[in-house]
């Protein structure tokens, strides 16, 4: 609205004129309106860059560095106020994952924009990557097991009913997720020690170790935004409405799923045809 009134602001003046309306545009008040146009256009490109689908926190850190930094070469009154708020606003809620995704893809030394949002120290970073690392791979080797063993179980039953199996695996289930799982100090120690090492050769300028790069990939699939759960909200929204509103969870998923296929289809069918 206001880049199409910057726009129009001369034929707006002399339709004033000829309207012969007490109404006056003033010179500041045309600066004021150009001032608040150049803070916010960096933040219109910055939001639709996190928000598109392949976005990650990578791209989400250097779009908004990208942001800060344009909004303070401005140099108005207007834009230093929101160049604060803005960075008091991204540091409080800007993680450590973020940080920590930033050291794992770029090497330390050819790190930029860190005087925005600063650095681990290699403390964190050690402690991170191994809570990281074991939380995720102790799911992994000890769920699955479990689960084959309450299976196995619950079918050496013959005479039990379906809703006695169901309530005994409920039982079970919920004992294996109330008990402590039971950790080991030698081998805390050496993911410990093995992942400083990788840490120390990454630093020196080789490649990623086991450890790391697992965590990396597994950080550089979280997106920076909830803008895609938001779309599926609304994507069932149209389709669930007050006519359909008995769809079960397996149909609805069904038709936006076979909704997102077509149009995506269809889009490419366009492109191939026009190009």
């Amino acid at each position: 609205m206001l880049q199409r009134f910057f726009l129009l602001r001369t034929c707006i003046r002399k339709a004033l004129i000829d309207l012969n309306v007490d109404i006056s545009i003033s010179d500041a008040e045309i600066q004021c309106i150009e001032d608040i146009i150049d803070c916010l256009e960096p933040v219109k490109l910055t939001l639709e860059e996190i928000c598109r689908r392949e976005a990650t926190l990578l791209t989400a850190d250097a779009a908004l560095s990208f942001m800060l930094d344009t909004v303070k070469s401005n140099n108005s009154t207007l834009a230093i106020t929101l160049h604060a708020s803005l960075l008091r606003r991204i540091l409080e809620r800007r993680t450590i994952l973020s940080s920590l995704l930033l050291y794992l893809h770029t090497p330390p030394k050819d790190q930029l924009h860190q005087d925005y949002f600063g650095t681990m120290s290699k403390v964190s970073i050690l402690n991170t990557v191994k809570e990281l690392y074991t939380r995720y791979t102790d799911c992994d080797q000890h769920t699955q097991p479990d689960e084959i063993t309450l299976s196995n179980e619950a079918n050496e039953q013959p005479n039990r009913t379906k809703c006695e199996t169901l309530k005994y695996l409920l039982s079970q289930r919920i004992e294996l997720y109330n008990a402590t799982p039971k950790t080991s100090n030698i081998g805390n120690k050496s993911i410990t020690s093995i992942i400083r090492q990788e840490l120390s050769l990454f630093e020196g300028g080789g490649g990623r170790g086991q450890h790391l790069e697992f965590v990396y990939k597994m950080l550089v699939t979280i997106p920076p935004a909830s803008i895609e759960p938001e779309r599926s909200f609304s994507s069932a929204g149209q389709i669930c409405t007050k006519i359909r509103s008995r769809l079960n969870d397996s149909t609805l998923d069904t038709l936006c799923f076979l909704r997102s296929f077509f149009r995506q289809r269809n889009s490419t069918s366009q492109k191939e045809s026009s190009g």
